[in-house]
């Protein structure tokens, strides 16, 4: 629960700077699952989240590639009414049009983001419409002066220093990214695919080819589930918080009589996000089916009975309206927020809803 606060708040930083049965929204060629078929599973084996944002199924209009400073700006505003997070760096209407200066692509050409990993291990993939002719022109005029170079089909911009290495002071406002990274980026462009890391072997990995996240063993029925529910911007949680991360330190005989009944077993991963401006889906995975069934009819009940067990507020007040289902090992509940961003607010708390009992 710690990585995802972090995942939500940090992730969209640097993302910026780069239902039911409906069949068609978990087809192939949905934005969201050809990434997630390009991230390396190997990026969650410490527990690191991931955040992704489905800039084409949020149903805000997209803006002309040409647009300018002002219509991009709006256009940024609308997402995050929309429910996803102020996009970071963007939200500065200098660094808005920087970003197609610096590395010759605009955010109106962009469809999917996913940032994977931690810090110097991390990835952030950006799906969509790139003119690689101006990429290239961009980056060679780049100040930092990249070493251009080619692996398979893919072009890769490697910034000079040893992997990790601090830079220079960047916050002059001259390259959005290299102000939050302040370390040599490493660029690979290929397949409609801008890969950015801070690690050479892992942008070879993502270039050649890895056992990818959508084919992890728990990660992948959550994110099948989350791309079905057509979840346009979320998080995912490897390692979801338990009571400890609800209530800290405190000994538990001071907490146990309110979480009583009030709290789900365990379960392996956690996927947060929202599928319509008035619909927040949460995802969890479990190791079986039995393990999941006995927590679906938690949830029922929490989320008819229950409360809050660190405000105190009822869940029937929470949210509009709820339901809750089980496919498999995997159990989802749509919830009616009251606002788009609920769901950030809940993940920067440790809501308890996002979290288990460990001794259940």
């Amino acid at each position: 629960m710690r990585g995802i606060v972090v995942a939500v708040v940090l992730g969209a930083l640097v993302a910026a700077g780069c239902s039911g049965d409906d069949d068609d929204s978990a087809a192939p060629d949905s934005a969201l699952a050809a990434a997630f078929e390009r991230v390396p599973a190997s990026l969650v084996d410490d527990g690191a989240p991931v955040t992704f944002f489905d800039f084409a199924a949020s149903g805000v209009e997209r803006v002309d590639p040409a647009a300018d400073t002002d219509e991009l700006s709006n256009y940024l505003v609308a997402l995050s009414d929309a429910g996803m997070p102020r996009l970071g760096v963007l939200q500065g209407r200098e660094n808005v049009s920087q970003l197609e200066d610096v590395y010759g692509f605009s955010l109106a050409t962009v469809d999917v983001t996913i940032d994977a990993g931690f810090d110097e291990e991390g990835l952030l993939l950006v799906g969509g419409e790139f003119d690689e002719a101006a990429i290239d022109d961009a980056l060679e005029s780049h100040e930092a002066e990249p070493e251009r170079s080619e692996r398979g089909e893919a072009t890769l911009w490697l910034w000079p220093g040893e992997d990790g290495a601090l830079l220079r002071d960047t916050a002059d406002g001259t390259d959005p990214l290299g102000e939050i990274l302040g370390r040599p980026h490493r660029i690979a462009v290929f397949d409609d695919y801008i890969a950015s890391t801070l690690s050479t072997d892992l942008l070879f990995t993502v270039v050649d080819g890895a056992p990818p996240l959508s084919e992890h063993e728990t990660i992948g029925p959550l994110i099948d589930a989350l791309v079905s529910e057509g979840a346009y911007t979320g998080t995912i949680a490897p390692e979801p918080g338990t009571t400890l991360d609800v209530f800290g330190p405190q000994p538990r005989e001071e907490y146990e009589e309110e979480i009583d009944g009030m709290m789900l077993a365990e379960f392996a991963v956690l996927g947060i996000g929202m599928s319509a401006p008035d619909e927040m889906v949460v995802v969890y995975s479990h190791e079986d089916d039995d393990d999941a069934a006995a927590n679906e009819e938690r949830l029922e009940t929490i989320l008819t009975e229950g409360s809050d067990v660190v405000t105190g507020v009822k869940w029937s007040e929470t949210f509009n309206s709820f339901d809750v289902e089980r496919d498999g090992p995997v159990v989802i509940a749509r919830l009616e927020p009251q606002n788009p961003l609920q769901w950030i607010e809940m993940v920067s708390r440790r809501s308890p809803l996002f979290a288990y009992d460990e001794e259940l």
